[in-house]
């Protein structure tokens, strides 16, 4: 089904020359990287995005379900209520991206889900709600504050000159992953350990 959808809707060619960005062959990606990293904007936005996403695979895929189960769910419910971060994702992030390409601002969207993610979370972690709903709305929020890292794709492209963009944009999503990959098991150790 994939395939047909991209043999479908994607075009295999830009409409114009104008968005043809040819990339200097001649320097080396890491010196690419060294002025990527140079720069405290690339840096805040590689950060926020990491931070931002990371709530979802550790709520999402390693503790979520286990920390609803010692609430007194049973697993099932435990299950769908967790799968409500990735319904939340789902439509946050074409929501938030669309929503703030119309109104050609960013800002308040990245703050505003900053703000909703620290909220939840909150509330998940000390508050004593014990009803399906109350907990699906706040996972469902919390996937909508993740898709916030979405907007740092758009920054990314926005602030970085054209022929650092696709490095800037990989190094973003190498740090998403490398974040996604390694604080969820130290989250673990810590949990465990105590």
């Amino acid at each position: 089904a994939l395939t047909v959808l991209i043999a479908l809707f994607l075009q295999g060619k830009p409409q114009s020359e104008a968005q043809v960005v040819f990339v200097n062959k001649k320097q080396s990606i890491s010196k690419g990287v060294t002025q990527l990293l140079k720069k405290t904007q690339m840096w805040c936005i590689f950060l926020y995005s990491s931070a931002i996403y990371l709530s979802l695979p550790l709520l999402g895929a390693f503790w979520g379900t286990t920390y609803l189960t010692t609430k007194g769910f049973k697993s099932p419910q435990a299950a769908f209520i967790v799968s409500m971060i990735w319904l939340g994702l789902a439509i946050g992030s074409p929501l938030w991206g669309k929503t703030s390409d119309r109104l050609k601002r960013r800002k308040p969207f990245i703050v505003s889900c900053a703000i909703i993610g620290v909220i939840c979370s909150l509330l998940i972690l000390f508050g004593s709600f014990n009803h399906i709903f109350v907990l699906c709305v706040l996972f469902f929020c919390i996937g909508l504050a993740g898709s916030g890292q979405n907007i740092g794709f758009a920054l990314i492209t926005e602030n970085a000159s054209s022929s650092l963009r696709a490095t800037a944009l990989g190094l973003n999503n190498t740090l998403l992953m490398a974040m996604a990959a390694l604080i969820p098991p130290l989250v673990t150790l810590i949990i465990k350990s105590n």
